[in-house]
Order: C-alpha cells, then structure tokens, then sequence
C-alpha cells in the first residue's frame, strides 16, 4: 500500500502543481539566442559541399548529440534548438561505423547501419512528429545499394514533404544505384532546391531539381553529367567540381564556348590553376556577362608565375565588382549618425546619392507605372502568395540570397554607424530586386517589415569582429506571386495591399505612400 502523504505535504503539491509556468531567466536559457547560436556553431557539421562519405567522424555525432541534449532541457531551450537540431538530415556518420576496432565483425554491414538510420530520420520528422518536416532544410546522405528499392522510395517520398528543403548532398556509394535512383525520383519534382551536390549516377536527381542555382559534381569533370545539367537545369549560376578540365579534348577546346551557351547566367567560375591558359582563359571569361567570382584550386608546388599572372588579369575582368564600392566617400569610416538637422541629414544624402542611384539602376527591377484605376483592386488576376513570419537567426539569408555585385562590396562599406545604413539601405534594395526578378510584388515593403538582425561592425566590445547588419524582408500576407509568363511590364500592382489583415481600406494602418495620396500608383 502506497504511503499516506500528510495534509501539509498534499497542499504543497497541489501548489507546486497550480503555479503559473514562467520563462527561465536564469543560467543557460537566460543567454541570447544569437550567443546560444554562436557556441552551438563551434560543432562541425558534414561539410558542403564534399565528395568523402565519412566526414568529420565523431565531430559530427557530437554536434548531433549536444543539441539532442538542449532541445530536451527545457521548454526556452527547445524553441531554439529543435529547429536547429532538425534543419540538417545528415546521414552517414554513425558511432557504429566509426569504432576504432576496424577489424570487428560488426565493421562489415556498415551500409545496413546507414540505410538504418536514414529511415529512422525521416520516420521522426514525417511520421511521428510530422510539423518537424518543416524546419528541414538541408539533406545530406550516403545512400547505399542495401535494400536500395524499399528504401530509395521512402527517402524520394519524404523529400516531397520538406517544403523548405533548399540543398541537397547525395553521395552513393553501390553499384546499382543509377538505376534504382531513376526509378525512384521518376515524375517527382523538387522546385524549392537551389543548392545540388551529386555523383555521376544522379541523372534522375538533376531532372528533379529544374530550378536549382548550384550544381557540384562529387565525382569530377564527368562530360555526361555535364550536359545533364545543361539539359535540366537552366538556371545554374554556379557549376563546381569541372575544375580539372584535364579531358578538353572531349568539348574539342571550347569548354568555356560550350558553359556559355548553357549556362549564361553563370556567376561563379572554379579553375584549375595548372590548366589555365593566361590570354587565352582571360578572353573567355570576359565573355561571362553575369560572371561575379573566379575561383581557382591550385597545390603549393604548382604555384608558378603563369598563375601569378592570371591573376591579375582576373582582377580585371572582375573589376566592375568594386565599381560601386570605390563610389563610397574614401573618409567614409570617419562618418557618424549626424545632428538632429535637416542640414547634416541633407549632406550625408547628397554625397551617397551617385551609390544609390547606381545600386537602383544595377539591381532594382522597377515594372511600367500606371494611373490608379481601382484603388482597391489588382490590374493582373494572379494567385496570393501566403508566406508567413519566419525570421530565423541563423538561415534566414536563404529567404533571399545575394544575387549582385553588391554582396562583394558591402560587407566592406565601413566600420562606423553610417557605414551599417548604407550597407542596410543596400540589401533592402537587393531584396526587393531579387523579388521582383521572380515576379513576386511584396506590396507592403514598408519599414516595419524589413527585420534586422545583427551585431553592428561599429560596435566592438570584443577583438573578435562582429558580422555585418543582415536585412531580412518579412511578411508577405499581401504578396502577389505573377505567374512565370507574365511579361515584365504587365507585373503591376495599383491601389492599397488590402486583404488578409487589411480587409478594408479604413482598417489599413500603414503610413500612406504619397503616389496613393496624389492618386498615383507605382511599383512596392
């Protein structure tokens, strides 16, 4: 028989029981989100991109493990870290395969532990707490030929569940997984990937993905796995691991001619230093239009003076990227926030005007303006485009990545409060451009919706150097997403963003722009 508790003793349960929950501010979960974030990141994850199945070994399950701890400490900690701990699928590290004792009989089945685990990942985040398959964002896996059929289907089919899935890493290691892998992917599409790393097996991955940014071969300079990507993916800006073009033959010398025709909007070019034919390979690249960054992999002992020269002929073909920024008043780190004058604000306005009207003319898609026709209505019959609030403190640059010159340049604008709001003002701008060129219109792109996140570059309390202001554009209630084939001067919105919150124009509390007052409409 269970002990009897004194009158006294059930009155303080029942009062520990009824008191009201109230957030821990004391000890771990009293510390900022940002410096919870910056301790968490000192715990490598699987690199990427990569082409070496096992990384990193017990550094990865460590990462794994701590923020499994944190996210079941308590309620605080678990907002933070559940989302974090379920933004990665990584498989192929296990403390299983990774025992020192190689020579175990358990060593062998190693594939059987990675298909394993791989199941046991997507059946947590789709099956038995299916609202974590929202914060799943990157997957990087091994896949093995172990019931490669079985297991290749339900990986396929959760992949179709993550709707904010955005890079993708799939190395494989069997022989009959380019087959089974087409099978599998067979009518499946995946628009949300931007970000691809493969082997030459994964023909079936690439038709999946048509609107994918990045492409690495893990497999090297494949000709076959690069006309792959020509034909279903024409979007590419950035091909990486052709750096080794030892077998040109193949493209009969016009390897840069071939990327060129495929790839035009190509902003990210990788070399290999030995290969480079200086002239040769300066007049080619020149002929990138939208050609950003040259990278270029070279061994020490392979630096010779050929490369050196190549270099500063890149400088000059990339030259245009610091054009914007060699615009900024050269005192520029001198400058702060000016008087509480018409005067001082006016001085600071007239001397950036020229980066501003450049960083306009470089990145601002602006549609055709119109006369206001129905101050309550849209000129184009186009779908609303629900996105709700979701500014996460460490992955929401992926909302809107750097698509300019101006991520090259900005993040050296200054070191002073000035310099923070030139460089604010300019990623405003850049948003805004990136989601015009999608034919999306915000429509309600006023200053409350644009979320900063930072440690301002003009504050130092440490020696190590705090990160740039980051600009996150937020709240797309009222958005209007025009379909693909709308012309661009047809992409035009009129009158107030009434809908959803804003059901009527007396109940719309957003400071008026002056257009609308003067019975005008432009662009957001």
């Amino acid at each position: 028989m269970a002990p009897r508790s004194s009158p006294a003793h059930c009155e303080v349960r029942v009062a520990h029981q009824q008191a009201p929950v109230v957030p821990n501010t004391k000890g771990l979960p009293a510390l900022p989100i940002e410096l919870l974030l910056e301790i968490v990141s000192y715990f490598p994850s699987v690199p990427i991109p990569t082409s070496i199945f096992f990384h990193c070994s017990q550094l990865c399950l460590e990462r794994i493990e701590v923020l499994q701890a944190l996210s079941q400490m308590c309620r605080s900690l678990r907002s933070v870290f559940l989302p974090l701990m379920w933004q990665r699928i990584e498989v192929g590290v296990t403390s299983y395969i990774y025992s020192d004792d190689m020579r175990r009989p358990g060593y062998l089945p190693w594939k059987k532990d990675v298909a394993t685990e791989l199941v046991r990942q997507l059946e947590i985040v789709t099956i038995r707490d299916p609202t974590l398959a929202a914060y799943v964002k990157i997957v990087s896996v091994v896949l093995t030929d172990y019931c490669s059929k079985a297991v290749f289907r339900e990986f396929v089919r959760c992949l179709a569940l993550f709707p904010n899935l955005h890079t993708m890493q799939i190395l494989g290691a069997g022989g009959s997984l380019g087959r089974d892998l087409t099978a599998a992917f067979a009518g499946r599409t995946f628009p949300t990937v931007r970000t691809l790393i493969v082997q030459s097996f994964a023909s079936a991955i690439l038709k999946a993905c048509p609107h994918v940014k990045s492409v690495t071969s893990a497999s090297g300079p494949n000709p076959l796995m690069f006309y792959d990507i020509a034909r279903y993916c024409p979007d590419v800006e950035e091909l990486r691991g052709f750096s080794h073009i030892e077998d040109e033959s193949q493209f009969q010398g016009n390897f840069f001619q071939t990327m060129r025709k495929h790839f035009p909007k190509t902003r990210v070019i990788v070399l290999y230093g030995p290969k480079i034919l200086s002239n040769r390979t300066r007049q080619e690249l020149a002929q990138f239009p939208a050609l950003q960054r040259i990278e270029i992999v070279v061994h020490s002992y392979e630096w010779k003076p050929p490369i050196k020269t190549f270099l500063k002929q890149a400088e000059e073909v990339l030259r245009d990227l610091d054009a914007l920024f060699e615009k900024l008043p050269s005192n520029l780190h001198t400058w702060r926030i000016p008087e509480n004058s018409t005067e001082a604000e006016e001085k600071i306005w007239r001397d950036l005007h020229e980066v501003f009207r450049d960083a306009v003319l470089v990145m601002l898609f602006r549609p055709k303006r119109q006369m206001m026709q129905d101050m309550l209505g849209d000129s184009v019959d186009s779908t609303t485009l629900f996105v709700m609030r979701d500014v996460s403190v460490s992955t929401s640059s992926d909302k809107f990545p750097s698509e300019s010159a101006l991520a090259s340049c900005s993040a050296r604008a200054s070191e002073n409060p000035v310099g923070d709001i030139v460089d604010m003002l300019m990623q405003v701008l850049e948003g805004l451009a990136l989601i015009h060129s999608n034919n999306v219109a915000h429509r309600d792109a006023f200053r409350d919706n644009f979320v900063v996140q930072w440690h301002p570059e003009s504050l130092r309390p440490m020696k190590i150097s705090p990160s740039r202001p980051r600009v996150y554009l937020i709240d797309f209630e009222v958005a209007i997403d025009f379909p693909p084939e709308c012309p661009a001067d047809e992409c035009v919105c009129t009158g107030y963003p009434i809908g959803r919150s804003f059901g009527d124009l007396e109940a719309y509390t957003r400071p008026h722009a002056p257009e609308l007052g003067n019975h005008t409409v432009s662009s957001n």
